[in-house]
């Protein structure tokens, strides 16, 4: 602990001054803490524990909005003011975390400028700052009621501590949302406390090394407008959570219980019920705290396929976007873990959907109240900033008590807000399902079997009603004098369909698995394409005439000597022709792909069609023009090459 050096304690004045603090929780009925770090400590010693933030009253509140007030209607003298605001020595150890970055900044920038406050920092300590102290403002320690009209001078606000200290960690985030209160944007340690309010980007800077201290600075330094939208999102973020009427309730709450027969909550975590498109498929999407969501609730091995659930939890971790799937959006889409996965989700400030980028981090088949069809989970922290919600609407909670009797309690006490309590006994039994417990590989091979018979059938059904029903067109087209060409293209797009489907039946099961490469879209375009080049390659060869090749046999030329010397290039213009109309019809097909194509395989076509779901105009039109210019480009250089060759 830095504080034991900077006050002039020794190690056993410390001990003897934290051992009366030990002994003063171990003898109370209960305690109150301001973190979950914390409060887990106190735990470890046997106590009954609540967490109670610190926050702000109303008096403060007022001072920091007309603290705001006046520093934007004052004068600024050009300066990007970085502040520290620390009153005594105790954070030598802290300011070191950020204190290279910062050197670097102030060194590479005249206009900014650090301000610290005398006697609460050693400066001298930090030798990277010898040449910089002209650009250090130092400030006297003011009384507590007047720090927002010294936070409101900061155009960015520090918040370094040491990351794992379990001292630091247990810390609250009041150097965050004390410059939040006044229009400041804050770059924080990524300690417990702080990623707990902080969503990196949005409303506020999370740096954990060097190299992300010395990026959140420039940029917050040389973005004006950058710094305006971070402090206004972590005002509103904190107005609510850290204000004086979010905490009474939960004071109330937690002194509510100190009455005969009260439940002790071990733990609890947020998550937020919300909806996503995968495709054209709506489904559930849950956004829990992977770092808490375990204490609060039971995982079991058997909800996530290949990984245990502790896999999971810390893959989810690891990856701020990172998000797990049912194995019939696996299946479909051909995905593996770290893939891509674009979801169109709801914005509930415009209320429209737009497409938000998702990575795989594992497989989940059951989930605590869960449907039975398909969900994701992903991050609690990632679904709120592409949301925008106001914050999770299911809260998980761990007591000491049995399930039952403690909903009892809860849904008694909470009647009269409107919210639904459920026992998770009751919730397992009716979401639970027999996946996890009885192996229906059997049944499944043969519903497979049964699908493609079914699916035989029905194509086989469907061409022979088809071909039945239009007889009548048939005969009309042919009494104009439509040739046959034109007659089979009129049943052309249900032929390109049944062909899909037929490929995707025949190349989905063993011995060739070719669905969801790009072997199958090349065979589907070349069966498709066949006839086509047939039919054009063949009118070609009628223009040769006969006695063409057979003056060259009469000359002693080959059957091959003949079709290089005469044949190919009299048909060479044709066959261009003919490549050219394919490529076309290729590049642009989509009845077919739509049925064969997964997240790896998808054609220019495919992702029009995708964009058009969620009405994306912007980038259909780019790809538009750009499919209209690979057209363009292949026919110029087409026409330039056989030109130049016939001349």
């Amino acid at each position: 602990m830095d504080g034991i050096r900077s006050q002039n304690l020794t190690e056993e004045q410390a001990q003897d001054w934290f051992a009366l603090m030990r002994r003063t929780a171990q003898e109370s009925d209960a305690c109150i803490c301001p973190t979950a770090e914390l409060a887990a400590r106190l735990r470890d010693l046997g106590s009954p524990t609540y967490v109670l933030p610190n926050g702000f009253d109303d008096e403060t509140f007022v001072r920091s909005r007309l603290a705001a007030r006046l520093r934007r209607a004052s004068l600024h003298d050009g300066l990007c003011r970085i502040g520290y605001a620390t009153g005594s020595l105790t954070h030598q150890r802290d300011f070191a975390v950020v204190a290279d970055a910062l050197a670097n900044e102030l060194r590479a920038n005249s206009g900014v400028c650090l301000v610290l406050y005398r006697h609460a920092l050693d400066l001298d300590e930090f030798p990277a700052f010898d040449d910089l102290r002209s650009q250090v403002e130092w400030r006297d320690v003011v009384a507590l009621e007047d720090l927002p009209f010294e936070l409101s001078r900061f155009d960015v606000n520090l918040a370094p501590v040491e990351v794992g200290n379990p001292f630091c960690e247990a810390k609250s985030a009041l150097k965050f949302f004390e410059a939040a209160l006044v229009d400041v944007p804050t770059i924080a340690s990524p300690t417990e406390p702080f990623r707990s309010v902080i969503v990196d980007g949005v409303n506020g800077f999370l740096a954990g090394d060097m190299t992300s201290w010395q990026r959140h600075l420039s940029e917050l330094v040389s973005d004006s407008e950058l710094r305006r939208s971070i402090a206004r999102e972590a005002r509103l973020s904190v107005t609510w959570d850290f204000g004086p009427e979010r905490r009474l309730q939960m004071a109330k709450g937690i002194f509510d219980h100190f009455s005969p027969g009260f439940y002790l909550v071990a733990a609890a975590t947020g998550v937020e019920h919300s909806y996503a498109y995968v495709g054209p498929d709506l489904q559930d999407t849950y956004g829990i705290d992977a770092s808490s969501f375990g204490k609060a609730t039971s995982l079991r091995d058997s909800y996530f396929l290949h990984s245990t659930a502790q896999q999971v939890l810390d893959r989810l971790r690891a990856t701020p976007d990172g998000i797990a799937v049912s194995k019939e959006t696996i299946t479909d889409f051909s995905l593996n873990n770290g893939d891509l996965l674009r979801l169109r989700v709801l914005d509930q400030r415009t209320g429209r959907f737009h497409v938000v980028p998702f990575h795989v981090a594992g497989i989940v088949q059951e989930f605590p109240s869960a449907p039975k069809d398909s969900f994701m989970v992903t991050n609690l922290a990632y679904l709120e900033s592409v949301t925008h919600a106001g914050g999770p609407n299911v809260v998980f909670a761990k007591a000491s008590g049995s399930p039952p009797d403690v909903a009892r309690r809860v849904a008694a006490a909470t009647s009269s807000l409107g919210t639904k309590v459920e026992n998770i006994n009751a919730q397992s039994a009716r979401t639970s399902s027999s996946i996890t417990t009885v192996d229906l590989t059997g049944i499944s091979h043969i519903e497979q079997a049964f699908a493609i018979v079914l699916a035989a059938a029905a194509m086989a059904l469907f061409v022979a009603l088809g071909i039945s029903e239009r007889r009548q067109e048939f005969a009309t087209m042919a009494a104009i004098g439509a040739p046959l060409s034109r007659i089979s293209a009129f049943l052309w797009t249900e032929a390109a369909i049944v062909l899909a489907v037929g490929l995707f039946l025949s190349y989905t099961q063993p011995p060739f698995v070719l669905y969801g490469t790009l072997s199958i879209i090349f065979l589907a375009y070349l069966t498709k394409e066949l006839p086509v080049g047939y039919q054009q390659i063949g009118a070609s060869l009628k223009t040769v005439h006969p006695e063409l090749e057979d003056a060259s046999r009469i000359f002693g030329a080959t059957r091959l000597r003949a079709l290089f010397d005469i044949t190919a290039p009299l048909i060479r213009n044709g066959v261009i022709a003919t490549w050219i109309f394919i490529f076309i019809g290729s590049i642009r097909e989509l009845s077919a792909t739509i049925l064969l194509f997964t997240a790896r395989t998808k054609t220019i076509s495919v992702t029009m069609f995708d964009l058009r779901e969620s009405n994306d105009w912007g980038p259909i039109a780019v790809l538009s023009i750009t499919m209209l210019l690979i057209t363009f480009a292949m026919i110029l250089l087409i026409n330039h090459f056989t030109d130049r060759r016939s001349t």
